[in-house]
């Protein structure tokens, strides 16, 4: 191309349209960029808002129960006659935590066996639906007995020169007398108010009225050896032996021999063993009062 001293120079144009989709695109993509990291900043603070509030709920949870847990071994520990309802009361110490209890309706079985159950309700601050909820069964003092497994007047053998103390009062069996308006229950059972006495004796099992007491001792031993002239008539624990020879004298004929004394032929008891004391493992007996 020629160009003269009297020529404009011109450059070539510019297409403006594509400078400004370019433009828009770039606009668009850090839009929709900041869009996405927005979105995902929000769902990592729920989330972690989410897991946070679930472990403080966990939390709560668990100690609730333990306080349930707690106000159930104290009703527990608490006579039947002194149970006594509640409503919502803030527990001390507790950081915001309340328990009730709630007695339903009483069961009778009888003039002295009584049973209810008991409802522990705990709340956390302000809340109207309880966090945690338990109920037990209490029951009077004669069921109590009975509903451990372990009723007045069971004789157990203890390895300890202290007596148990689980599962009720355990009085030692040693002959002592007790008050029967103090130990009632026993009283029935025995029919008396001295306890068994136990002491270097030995358990044994009855079809009859149990209660008694034996003596120490052993069957008698007995025998009779009858010498005649012409022989001799033994039985009981003496037995013939072997050994001697005849002797003759005064028209009369004796016949030698021994004569031999063994227990076993009268009663098999003796020779079983080689002591009266059986092998043994001394222990306390004692005796369930209440």
């Amino acid at each position: 191309m020629k160009v003269s001293k009297y020529s404009t120079f011109r450059p070539p144009p510019v297409d403006i349209r594509a400078g400004a989709n370019s433009g828009y695109g770039l606009l668009i993509i850090a839009i929709v960029t900041a869009m996405m990291v927005a979105l995902i900043s929000l769902s990592v603070t729920r989330l972690n808002q989410s897991v946070f509030a679930g472990m403080n709920n966990s939390k709560i949870m668990l100690q609730a129960q333990q306080y349930a847990e707690t106000e159930a071994q104290i009703i527990k520990a608490t006579d039947y006659s002194n149970l006594i309802a509640h409503g919502k009361t803030q527990i001390q110490n507790s950081n915001g935590y309340y328990s009730e209890i709630i007695l339903n309706g009483e069961t009778n079985y009888s003039e002295s066996i009584k049973q209810r159950v008991v409802s522990i309700n705990i709340y956390k601050d302000g809340e109207i639906i309880p966090r945690y909820s338990l109920s037990t069964i209490k029951v009077s003092e004669e069921t109590q007995s009975a509903a451990n497994g372990v009723p007045v007047g069971t004789i157990i053998a203890w390895p300890s020169s202290s007596a148990p103390s689980e599962g009720g009062t355990w009085l030692l069996c040693n002959g002592d007398s007790f008050s029967s308006s103090t130990y009632p229950q026993l009283y029935a059972v025995l029919g008396k108010t001295t306890l068994p006495n136990l002491n270097a004796r030995f358990l044994e099992g009855t079809t009859g009225t149990p209660g008694s007491t034996k003596s120490a001792g052993l069957p008698d031993i007995q025998g009779r050896a009858s010498f005649q002239p012409h022989g001799s008539t033994l039985n009981g624990a003496f037995t013939s032996g072997s050994g001697g020879s005849g002797i003759s004298g005064g028209g009369s004929k004796f016949y030698g021999g021994c004569t031999q004394f063994k227990a076993s032929s009268y009663n098999s008891i003796y020779g079983a063993s080689t002591t009266v004391q059986p092998a043994s493992y001394t222990v306390r007996y004692y005796v369930k009062a209440a």
